[in-house]
């Protein structure tokens, strides 16, 4: 009778086992888990679809009103920018695809700076983006552009932000006339300069 109960004892505890192991196999089999990695890599852009984009929304709309900080605490209005035309890029230093959009907008400012504002809104909180993290971004890179802090992602909200990186162009009267909700060559980015500066 032991023995019986013995055998049967181990039969449940290798039921148990095999139960357990199959179980913690598809709790984190690949490609079903989500680390904060693949989190955020969901709200940079992709090379898929955007066309659903929320940002879209706003292409033909009014520039909403919003307020910034630059990286030494000095506030900012929007109106500042209202003199000429602008280009402003939703960015994350620690956005791939940002990094790769980076490069073609510093070329497009040392060509158009003196025409056009460049305002480089960073995703400040947006999955640990802190604004050290992005002044070391631009520093080592060599990044002339100026650059802005949107603690608390006020600003994002307004733009209807929904990927990094994020381009809208903007005409002297304050209308969006293009949005760019992924990475954008530098031709396209030019040709949409040129729209507004005509």
């Amino acid at each position: 009778m032991t023995r019986l109960k013995n055998s049967l004892f181990a039969l449940a505890c290798i039921a148990v086992f095999i139960l357990g192991f199959w179980g913690f196999r598809q709790l984190f089999k690949p490609g079903t888990e989500t680390t904060s990695t693949q989190q955020a890599e969901t709200k940079t852009s992709e090379t898929e679809d955007d066309t659903t984009n929320a940002a879209l929304q706003l292409q033909g709309q009014s520039l909403p009103n919003f307020s910034l900080t630059t990286a030494d605490g000095k506030a900012v209005d929007s109106s500042t920018f209202h003199d000429k035309p602008m280009l402003i890029l939703e960015w994350a230093s620690w956005c791939p695809h940002c990094q790769t959009q980076m490069p073609v907008i510093q070329e497009l400012y040392e060509a158009y700076g003196d025409k056009v504002n460049f305002v480089l809104i960073d995703a400040t909180g947006f999955n640990g983006e802190t604004t050290e993290m992005a002044q070391k971004y631009m520093t080592e890179n060599h990044y002339t552009m100026p650059w802005y802090v949107d603690e608390g992602m006020a600003t994002a909200d307004l733009l209807q932000m929904e990927t990094t990186p994020t381009t809208y162009i903007v005409d002297e009267n304050q209308t969006i006339t293009a949005v760019f909700p992924s990475v954008e060559n530098k031709k396209t980015l030019s040709s949409a300069l040129e729209a507004v500066l005509k």
